[in-house]
């Protein structure tokens, strides 16, 4: 169970900026729904990141152009 925590890991990691970013930002300017978009964008993107820029579709799938 415990030989895969890597991506769990990563997304705790990657919530936790994302967290403090959004909390820093909503109570420096107040402009809470902006803030709350940074942070979800920013906390996928991070994850995404963390997990080496795994495909978005996974090898095979039919693509529109197929």
């Amino acid at each position: 169970m415990m030989d895969n925590m890597a991506p769990f890991m990563f997304g705790l990691v990657a919530f936790q900026v994302a967290l403090v970013v959004t909390m820093i930002g909503m109570a420096a300017t107040r402009l809470y729904l902006g803030w709350l978009w940074l942070g979800s964008m920013l906390f996928y993107a991070l994850w995404w990141l963390l997990l080496g820029y795994p495909p978005l579709l996974p090898e095979g799938w039919p693509t529109p152009s197929q």
